[in-house]
């Protein structure tokens, strides 16, 4: 059994669902030319075109179309079997000074939310501690 390389199954996976390069790259956390990059590889490795390329436009081709159907399936499967064994998230902590939390990030977490539509939980909590550890002489 030859396997195609993973990045390029996951980089083809999320331009053909987000039509884009360049959205693809954002979802992936890599550069448009590292996912075009790994377009090629996939294309290579199969020796068919995936994709039919025109000025500011990407479509898949009928052999695009087939191969994105049925490896859809699959790779949701790998990702919610990983899902369930990794450990849940708590979250990330930020501590900031309390005049920055009122005055600058407080005014952001809106916008935040709104460009980031994955649930997130605040919890604001006041800690008050004197001297503070990061500027007490020792």
């Amino acid at each position: 059994m030859k396997l195609p390389p993973l990045n390029a199954l996951r980089a083809f996976d999320s331009v053909a669902r987000q039509g884009s390069v360049k959205d693809a790259a954002v979802e992936l956390f890599v550069t448009p030319a590292a996912v075009s990059q790994q377009l090629k590889v996939l294309e290579g490795f199969i020796g068919a075109a995936l994709f039919e390329r025109r000025p500011r436009e990407l479509r898949l081709t009928s052999v695009g179309q087939s191969y994105h159907q049925t490896i859809t399936r699959p790779l949701r499967a790998i990702a919610e079997a990983t899902e369930r064994l990794l450990p849940k998230r708590r979250g990330t902590s930020i501590s900031v000074l309390t005049s920055f939390a009122a005055l600058w990030l407080a005014l952001r977490l809106a916008e935040f939310a709104r460009a980031n539509p994955r649930p997130v939980n605040y919890s604001p909590r006041i800690c008050c501690r004197w001297p503070h550890p990061h500027t007490a002489n020792n």
